[in-house]
């Protein structure tokens, strides 16, 4: 680990570790699906990503299509992933946000990865996991105001 290298972590629709069983469904059955149903692994994306005023707003055809690449190797990872032990060890500025619409990784997931974060600040948007498409005028202008702000103490 090189600690010295981050200036600031911004920590988006995150958990800590795969203690809720209505998570690990939802992983396991995505993963099922991309080995067996493929079109039913791209709809599933969507299903749980985005809020239902999301795709409603953008429609099931704009939202169907080749998952990104590399999907199904984050499901792997997100199902065996635990940084609890990691996270007392954060030292640089911490902002933390949840998305009060997330049906994939539910808000309390990331009200407790803040709460595991020493000094961490916390946000939350009304937002479905895939934030950066939902609200991205409001999430760049929450990571921008962070990232640029100035330290504590100098001026």
């Amino acid at each position: 680990m090189r600690p010295e290298l981050v200036r600031r972590l911004v920590l988006i629709a995150g958990w800590t570790h795969l203690a809720d069983d209505r998570l690990e469904l939802g992983l396991r059955t995505w993963a099922r699906l991309a080995r067996t149903d493929p079109e039913s692994f791209a709809a599933y994306g969507p299903l749980v990503g985005f809020s239902p005023e999301f795709v409603r707003e953008a429609g099931v055809a704009a939202l169907m299509g080749e998952p990104p690449r590399g999907t199904l190797r984050q499901i792997e990872l997100d199902l065996r992933v635990d940084v609890r032990d990691l996270l007392p060890k954060i030292t640089a500025p911490t902002l933390v946000v949840g998305n009060t619409r997330d049906y994939l990784v539910p808000v309390e997931h990331a009200r407790a990865l803040h709460a595991a974060v020493p000094g961490s600040e916390y946000a939350e948007l009304d937002s479905g996991h895939v934030v950066l498409h939902e609200r991205p005028a409001e999430i760049t202008a929450l990571i921008r105001e962070f990232v640029t702000r100035e330290p504590l103490g100098e001026s």
